[in-house]
């Protein structure tokens, strides 16, 4: 089953760098975008207040006369001249709420109470735009030279500003998902660069075919970093390892010989002793040849030497067999010599 700790450090760091820039990406894009948000729609508040005062200001005084032609009259021209025609509909009502003039009669015909236009309405202060919104409609006093002297409602075509603000959304995104990404490419490679010593590192001590080995690699090496101390530090523990195996190869060695040499002084001993006997033997048989009872002695005594060396020769033998060649010498070897 995979894990997550299963993949390795020069893989895994980079990939965190990644989510990390892609975090920062979409932080930035919500940030930026609703900066801009925030910004159109104080630029479409204060188009909408610019307009209110503008009316309130060429109406008021027709307002004051009930001079319904003029107020109709002064819509139209407020509507004409506007900007892209982004006045879609005005009505403005008197102090009692009737309708003086609308630029659509028959929406809102005259006398009636704009009340049944003014539900719904935002206050220019208070406007709020939805994003797939194309129009607005706002509801504010009529006030002239300090006096409230009617009610304004006005529906504006924004759809242009809706639009503008829809494609600026898209260029942001476009712009901070390329920059989010090439900046994600790049970390990734920075980081896999900066860890790609650490991999080779670990590769060269996998790689050591039973006996760890120094890394001679230069590029590792040199420095005063971290991973040029490990390198370092790697190889000091080689070199001593492999003085450790020296040092324990020259003792085993060394025992080996002292071994030896005990094994030889113990066959030099149980040769000896018989051997002197036999050449006495020897000499007596030679010397007394015409005496049975000499010679017979004389040969039970070469006979019982001779098989003692044979004991000798067969306990070396078995000690020295390629079964036993890596067991250890005991007790059981001197008391074979001792029989």
């Amino acid at each position: 089953m995979w894990h997550l700790r299963n993949v390795p450090l020069s893989l895994k760091i980079p990939l965190l760098v990644v989510a990390m820039m892609v975090l920062v990406g979409l932080v930035a894009s919500q940030q930026v975008l609703s900066s801009l948000d925030t910004l159109q729609a104080t630029r479409i508040r204060e188009l909408a207040r610019q307009h209110v005062e503008a009316l309130s200001v060429a109406l008021g005084p027709h307002v004051l006369r009930d001079d319904i032609w003029e107020v109709y009259d002064t819509l139209n021209r407020a509507a004409g001249a506007a900007e892209g025609r982004r006045t879609v509909f005005s009505a403005v009502a008197d102090d009692q709420g009737r309708v003086l003039a609308a630029t659509d009669p028959g929406r809102a015909p005259v006398d009636s109470p704009i009340s049944a236009l003014s539900n719904g309405a935002l206050s220019p202060d208070q406007l709020s735009v939805k994003r797939n919104a194309r129009r607005v409609r706002l509801s504010a006093p009529l006030v002239y030279q300090g006096r409230r002297v009617g009610q304004i409602v006005t529906e504006l075509d924004i759809s242009d500003l809706v639009a503008e603000r829809g494609r600026v959304r898209r260029i942001l995104l476009l712009g901070n998902t390329l920059a989010t990404g090439l900046l994600a490419l790049f970390g990734y490679l920075v980081t896999r660069r900066m860890l790609s010593p650490i991999s080779r590192l670990a590769a060269r001590m996998r790689d050591t075919e039973g006996a760890p080995r120094p890394i001679t690699d230069p590029d590792m090496g040199q420095g005063d970093t971290e991973i040029a101390r490990l390198v370092r530090g790697y190889n000091d523990m080689v070199r001593a390892i492999r003085a450790k195996a020296e040092i324990e190869r020259r003792l085993a060695e060394r025992e080996r010989f002292v071994s030896l040499g005990r094994l030889s002084a113990s066959l030099a001993h149980e040769i000896n002793n018989p051997l002197g006997g036999l050449l006495n033997a020897t000499d007596t048989i030679c010397t007394y040849p015409d005496k049975p009872e000499v010679v017979r002695e004389s040969a039970r005594l070469i006979s019982h030497g001779l098989k003692h060396l044979r004991d000798v020769a067969k306990a070396t033998l078995d000690q020295n067999r390629p079964e036993r060649a890596d067991a250890l010498l005991g007790p059981w070897i001197l008391r074979t010599f001792a029989c």
